[in-house]
C-alpha cells in the first residue's frame, strides 16, 4: 500500500482545485486543464440533443459515473455489497441497471486482470508542473506500475490518454516508481432495463507513446492559462 498524500480539494464552476500540506498554491485538476481541449464529437451530441436534453443527459451521466468510482473504492477495499445496498446502487430509481451494470463490469475486471486490493483513488500532484488529481487505481509490480482509469461514457476520447499521461508523470514525481502502460478501462452501462457486464480494457500506451500524450497535455495546459491570463474562460 502506498502512503497518501495529504491534501484539501474544492470543487469550483471552474472545476476542482488541490492544496497540498505544506504548499502555499493552489493545483488545478488535470481534467479541469483539458477543458480547453475542444471535444467534435461532444459538440454533435450536444446539437443532436439540445441544450436541455443534453444538459440533462450530462448530469445524470456524471452522477452514475460518481456512483461507480464510489462503488470501485469500496470493492477495492475489499468490501462486497449486500443485497439492500446493491438495490441503491439503482439510479435514478431502484430498477435502473446502469450503475449496476459497469460496477458488475469493474468487479469482474478486477477479478479477471486480477488487480490487488487496495491503492485506489489515489491523489498525485506535480511540483514541476503544477498540476494535481485523482487516478482510479494502480497496480504496482516489483520495478513498474500500471494506471487505470475507469470510464462510463460511450467511449474513450482522445483527451483521456492526455489525462493518464499527467497521472503518469504525476506518480512517479510523487513515488519515484516509473509507470509501465496507462489503461482507459470503459465500462459498458448497457441500457437502463437489462442487466449487462462488459467492459473494454485492451487498449493501452507505454513508453514513448505516453510521453508523446503527457507532452500534448502540457500544451493544453499552457494553452488555457494562457487563455484565463486574458480574460478569457472555456
Amino acid at each position: 500500500m502506498l502512503d497518501r498524500i495529504n491534501h484539501t480539494v474544492e470543487t469550483t464552476p471552474e472545476g476542482r482545485r488541490y492544496t497540498i500540506e505544506g504548499k502555499d498554491y493552489i493545483l488545478d485538476s488535470v481534467t479541469t486543464n483539458l477543458r480547453v481541449v475542444n471535444k467534435p464529437e461532444l459538440n454533435d451530441w450536444r446539437v443532436k440533443h439540445g441544450r436541455e436534453e443534453s444538459n440533462r443527459l450530462r448530469d445524470e451521466g456524471g452522477e452514475i459515473g460518481t456512483m461507480v468510482h464510489q462503488a470501485g473504492l469500496r470493492l477495492f477495499k475489499g468490501e462486497g455489497y449486500g443485497s439492500f445496498e446493491w438495490s441503491l446502487l439503482g439510479y435514478p430509481t431502484d430498477k435502473d441497471e446502469r450503475v449496476r451494470n459497469a460496477v458488475c463490469a469493474l468487479d469482474l475486471l478486477r477479478r479477471e486482470r486480477p488487480l490487488s486490493p487496495g491503492d485506489a483513488e489515489l491523489f498525485v500532484w506535480s511540483e514541476m508542473y503544477r498540476f494535481a488529481g485523482t487516478l482510479d487505481k494502480v497496480e504496482v509490480y516489483k520495478d513498474y506500475a500500471d494506471i487505470y482509469d475507469w470510464k462510463t461514457s460511450e467511449r474513450i476520447y482522445t483527451t483521456t490518454w492526455l489525462q493518464l499521461a499527467a497521472y503518469a508523470i504525476a506518480f512517479r514525481e510523487c513515488y519515484g516508481i516509473p509507470v509501465r502502460r496507462i489503461y482507459p478501462v470503459r465500462l459498458d452501462r448497457g441500457p437502463a432495463n437489462e442487466r449487462s457486464v462488459k467492459y473494454e480494457a485492451e487498449v493501452f500506451k507505454e513508453g514513448e507513446d505516453i510521453d508523446k500524450a503527457f507532452t500534448a497535455y502540457i500544451y493544453a495546459q499552457e494553452l488555457g492559462r494562457y487563455v484565463k491570463s486574458e480574460g478569457g474562460r472555456y
